[in-house]
């Protein structure tokens, strides 16, 4: 544990998780500090798993559609990626799933419009699903790849990624501009198991100026509370072996994780640094972030021993 970072109360945190977060969340909780295993984490997240092949919206908290959607795609598929990997007939189903809302010309939109039919934050009923988005896109792109999965969307989706971040080797400029959430899905193309983009070397140029533009280095920007809405090192690279982590300055990243063990609550939860839709959605939020922060600052060396 870093000399500089606070104590970290697992104890407290392990009494906030089974008081406030979602079913999905302890397990995962449990799995990681509690003598928990990989089914019961699968079982919880096939509860959010549609007929279509996809995964209800409400797997994102600010999301309360149970109709499929992108974004809950990269969600369900990072809760697979720390279990080792997605099952080859659930990363069939999902691909086959995504293929039926895929844009034209590559890539799934940021939002599917079944999303306008239920309560959502206001930024998922803004997107009109027509256009395909680089988030999120390219995360979905570098999870599946990282599982092994071959499929025919994901070449497609693959070529997608390419082009829109400038790295298909015609010479034409990105087909999207980057903001901080597509610069945050994008490091996932960097991942080795990724298929090498035809112009590598564009591909690292534009996504390390999209991490000097986007990302905040300094931890004051991302506390809760703080103006404005800002991910810093953590957020777009939580574990050492994450792609993208080569492109953040070292002294960042240790400064982000000294502040992300600083802001453990008396609760024993974390906050986000956003205002969420409802009290429902607040809590499963707090429950997210407490264990995705337990998760990081175990992987850093910033937990206590056990015993």
């Amino acid at each position: 544990m870093s000399p500089a970072s606070t104590p970290v109360r697992l104890d407290a945190a392990e009494d906030f998780v089974r008081r406030e977060a979602r079913l999905i969340d302890v397990r995962r909780f449990e799995r990681a500090f509690a003598g928990g295993d990989d089914a019961s984490v699968r079982a919880a997240l096939d509860a959010y798993r549609n007929a279509d092949g996809g995964y209800a919206g409400l797997l994102e908290p600010d999301l309360r559609t149970t109709r499929s959607q992108p974004q809950a795609a990269e969600l369900a598929l990072r809760v697979h990626d720390e279990l080792g990997g997605v099952p080859r007939d659930v990363a069939a189903a999902l691909c086959d799933w995504l293929a039926t809302v895929t844009a034209p010309g590559g890539g799934v939109p940021f939002g599917h419009p079944s999303a306008r039919d239920h309560p959502a934050a206001p930024h998922w009923h803004a997107d009109d699903g027509r256009c395909g988005s680089l988030n999120p896109t390219a995360a979905i792109v570098g999870l599946l790849h990282r599982s092994g999965i071959r499929h025919a969307w994901l070449d497609e989706a693959t070529a997608f990624c390419w082009r829109a971040v400038g790295a298909d080797g015609s010479g034409a400029p990105p087909a999207e501009q980057l903001d901080l959430y597509s610069v945050r899905a994008a490091l996932w193309l960097l991942d080795p198991a990724v298929p090498a983009a035809p112009d590598p070397a564009a591909l690292r140029t534009r996504l390390a100026a999209g991490v000097r533009e986007h990302v905040a280095l300094d931890p004051a920007l991302t506390a809760p509370g703080a103006p404005g809405h800002h991910i810093g090192p953590i957020e777009v690279a939580p574990y050492p072996g994450d792609p993208g982590r080569a492109l953040l300055p070292a002294a960042a990243v240790d400064a982000a994780l000294d502040a992300l063990a600083a802001r453990q609550r008396p609760d024993g939860g974390w906050e986000v640094n956003f205002p969420p839709i409802s009290a429902g959605a607040l809590a499963e939020w707090r429950g997210f972030a407490t264990v995705g922060a337990l998760l990081v600052l175990r992987e850093a060396g910033r937990l206590p021993a056990a015993g």
